[in-house]
């Protein structure tokens, strides 16, 4: 299965690259999301996020950069990530909307926050934490559809991080900014 995911996330990259004309490139809409995560080793936990959708990069291809928090735990330790990420959609439809594929490119600031007993040189109890950043890739699968004034959009995001992957599925809802 990586090798598909490696030759999805090559594909969008070379659509990142190469120059296309930008005159479709403007704030198209703004949106909010929420929903479930998956860490590798860790428990469920919950993601929330906010975005921007800049049109269409090429035909069919919207770019939505975006910011999201996330947090885990599992026993005595907890995980949390503030997510700087770059989503492609590719609409299979010729409109934008229903079902889209994509990919994206995430840098995550981690951090941890574990308990662990030191015995030496006394018996001492306490919390500690640890910090790391790390850049992912991930593939996307999703379906939108236009509402009254917003637009709903569920999605699932499978993003390798090194060391650990998770998975991540949210739902949300777009405003469109009128031109």
């Amino acid at each position: 299965m990586h090798k598909y995911v490696k030759s999805l996330c090559m594909f969008f990259t070379l659509l990142l690259v190469y120059p296309v004309p930008a005159q479709n490139m403007t704030i198209k809409g703004v949106h909010v999301s929420g929903g479930v995560i998956f860490p590798e080793g860790f428990g469920t936990g919950f993601n929330l996020g906010a975005g921007v959708d800049l049109g269409e990069l090429a035909k069919q291809v919207h770019i939505l950069p975006q910011i999201s928090y996330w947090k885990a735990s599992k026993e005595d330790h907890s995980m949390s990530n503030f997510v700087l990420a770059l989503d492609m959609q590719y609409f299979v439809p010729e409109t934008f909307e229903g079902a889209y594929l994509g990919m994206g490119i995430s840098y995550n600031f981690l951090s941890w926050d574990y308990f662990f007993i030191d015995y030496a040189p006394e018996y001492i109890e306490k919390w500690d934490e640890a910090a790391d950043s790390k850049i992912g890739f991930y593939p996307l699968l999703g379906y939108q559809r236009k509402l009254d004034m917003i637009i709903a959009f569920a999605e699932i995001k499978y993003n390798l991080i090194s060391e650990f992957d998770t998975w991540q599925i949210s739902i949300g809802a777009q405003y469109p900014i009128k031109e």
